[in-house]
């Protein structure tokens, strides 16, 4: 353990380190909880029906070292087939001939929503659909990036505003000469972001597919089944039935 964790650096000054990607152990750290942001992506994937899995990361990022065994644990934890692969962010084409080669349909999680938008590009390059054939989830929620992604990127939201405040009070005590904890704090994430990325259901029924599609996009609006029904061109009953085979 470190004497004091108040001078780390030339200036001999307190310092907090912020970065979601870097983790440096000479300095007070206060950065998103992977065990927490994995499980959640984990759990979201596993949720809409998925089977594969991808963990995808940038060569250098000490984030997704962590990030990445626990997202790969939880999905074959469930029976999920799960691979991990390392992407240079400018290596799209390499990626997209690589990504061309996998079983389809696939979830793919990435380190940051940097490198999912480089994914976003590597399909787009291969001709490979999103997220009819691969879905698409960052971390951090930058939410220009995200949205000028093409399709819009999910991501998940790791509460920057709640890192910042409590990077203000460990400075404030590290100012005020107390010494604090080797272990870094850790902020759990507030959930995920839904965007067209990630926008599918894996059932092999395309009327159930679109039907739950247009619930999620009218999940804030009065509908009904009838309204359903209309949209998918179906009767009712047709409707009812084929959702109790999809789903008992």
């Amino acid at each position: 353990a470190l004497p004091s964790r108040q001078a780390t650096n030339c200036r001999d000054i307190p310092v907090v380190n912020v970065s979601g990607q870097v983790l440096n152990h000479n300095t007070a750290s206060v950065v998103s909880d992977h065990e927490a942001c994995a499980q959640l992506a984990a759990s979201y994937f596993l949720d809409r029906g998925f089977s594969r899995f991808c963990f995808i990361s940038n060569l250098n990022s000490e984030f997704g070292k962590l990030l990445g065994p626990a997202f790969l644990a939880r999905c074959q934890s469930h029976g999920g087939q799960a691979t991990n692969r390392v992407s240079a962010i400018g290596e799209e084409r390499n990626l997209g001939a690589w990504l061309a080669e996998q079983a389809r349909p696939l979830a793919i999680f990435t380190d940051s929503d940097r490198q999912a938008s480089s994914v976003l590009e590597a399909c787009h390059l291969s001709g490979i659909k999103v997220p009819e054939e691969i879905s698409v989830l960052g971390v951090g929620n930058q939410t220009h990036l995200c949205e000028l992604c093409t399709p819009a990127l999910s991501s998940i939201d790791c509460d920057l505003e709640a890192r910042g405040y409590q990077a203000a009070a460990l400075l404030f005590r590290l100012m005020s000469g107390e010494l604090t904890s080797d272990n870094p704090v850790r902020i759990a994430p507030t959930g995920v972001i839904t965007r067209r990325s990630t926008d599918a259901y894996l059932v092999d029924d395309d009327v159930v597919s679109k039907a739950m599609r247009y619930m999620a996009e009218n999940s804030r609006n009065t509908i009904n089944v009838n309204d359903i029904a209309a949209h998918v061109n179906v009767a009712r009953r047709t409707i009812e039935r084929r959702f109790r085979a999809a789903f008992g």
